[in-house]
């Protein structure tokens, strides 16, 4: 017969172990100014990442380094979440996911290098400063102007920055 309350202490053991590296890689290789949960149950491990980066906009970037995570964005129905990713500790090997927060790493210092080089600051990016582009709706308790934001702007593909939104608004309604 088979013994289910040993079988789970088995997948306790495997999932603490993966939770572990995850947590250890974390902290070797993350930027500072990143902070996570430290899960006691589930399979996931909730990061916030340092102000200015967004992780919808880092995902094309992560993938091509072998690192695939969900943006925060897919939590939230307003557009808010781009500072955070959901990353998963439930498949891969203790060792393999060292080596996924050691390629995280490096895309979130590759990422903030470009913020640096471009002088983006933490003012700019879309979470804290949507483009201004709004839908009339009904009032509403959560929006009490009557108003609210469409969370992305289709100025730049990537979901863009206000201030090329006001750039670009400002050349379109100028005299040709």
């Amino acid at each position: 017969q088979f013994d289910w309350r040993a079988q789970i202490g088995v997948f306790r053991d495997m999932y603490r172990l993966r939770r572990d590296a995850l947590l250890a890689g974390l902290t070797d290789h993350m930027l500072d100014g990143t902070t996570w949960t430290h899960p006691n149950g589930g399979f996931f491990v909730w990061v916030t990442l340092p102000e200015g980066l967004d992780s919808q906009a880092m995902l094309p970037r992560a993938v091509t380094a072998r690192v695939a995570y969900t943006p925060g964005t897919a939590f939230y129905a307003d557009g808010f979440g781009s500072r955070n990713m959901r990353l998963s500790f439930c498949f891969p090997t203790p060792e393999r996911i060292y080596e996924g927060t050691r390629r995280l790493g490096e895309v979130l210092k590759q990422e903030l290098e470009l913020h640096h080089t471009f002088g983006l600051g933490a003012t700019s990016p879309r979470h804290l400063n949507p483009c201004p582009i709004f839908v009339p709706m009904a009032r509403s308790s959560y929006s009490p102007a009557g108003f609210r934001t469409s969370g992305r702007c289709p100025c730049t593909p990537a979901g863009g920055w206000r201030r090329r939104c006001a750039t670009r608004a400002r050349r379109s309604s100028s005299p040709t």
